[in-house]
C-alpha cells in the first residue's frame, strides 16, 4: 500500500473507501450507462423543420389577405409539416406535435385562401356582367 504524504510533511494512509488507481489501467469512471449525480440526461433535439413548418403556416394565415387570397405561404408550411412528419419517423428527434400543427395550420389557411380567392374569381365575373 503506497502511502500519502499530509502537508505537515508526514505520511498517512489513504481516505478509508478509496482505492488507488492500478498503473497501466484507466481510472474508474463509474457504471456505464448512467449519468453522474448532477449531470442531466441528454435529450433529443426538437427538429428545426418541424418549428419551420409551424411559423410558416401561421405566417400564412395573413399573408393570403396581401396575395390576392393566394395561399402559398401556407401551402409551404404544409408541405414543410409532412416532410418533418416523415423525417420524424426515422430520426430520434422531437417535434411532433409541431408538425402537426403546421399541417393542420398550413391546410386550414390553404382551404381559406383557395375559398377566398374563388369567391374573388366569382365576384370579378359577376361584377364585369
Amino acid at each position: 500500500m503506497e502511502l500519502e504524504t499530509s502537508p505537515a510533511g508526514g505520511q498517512q494512509p489513504p481516505a478509508y473507501g478509496q482505492q488507488q488507481p492500478v498503473p497501466g489501467q484507466p481510472a474508474y469512471g463509474g457504471y456505464p450507462g448512467y449519468q453522474p449525480y448532477g449531470y442531466a440526461a441528454p435529450t433529443s433535439q426538437t427538429s428545426p423543420l418541424a418549428i419551420a413548418s409551424l411559423v410558416v403556416s401561421i405566417i400564412g394565415l395573413p399573408a393570403m389577405f396581401f396575395c390576392a387570397f393566394l395561399p402559398v405561404v401556407s401551402i409551404v408550411g404544409l408541405v414543410l409539416g409532412v416532410v418533418a412528419l416523415n423525417q420524424l419517423k426515422s430520426n430520434g428527434q422531437q417535434g411532433r406535435g409541431l408538425a402537426l400543427g403546421g399541417i393542420w395550420v398550413g391546410a386550414i389557411g390553404t382551404v381559406l385562401g383557395l375559398g377566398g380567392f374563388l369567391i374573388f374569381i366569382i365576384a370579378s365575373a359577376m361584377g364585369s356582367n
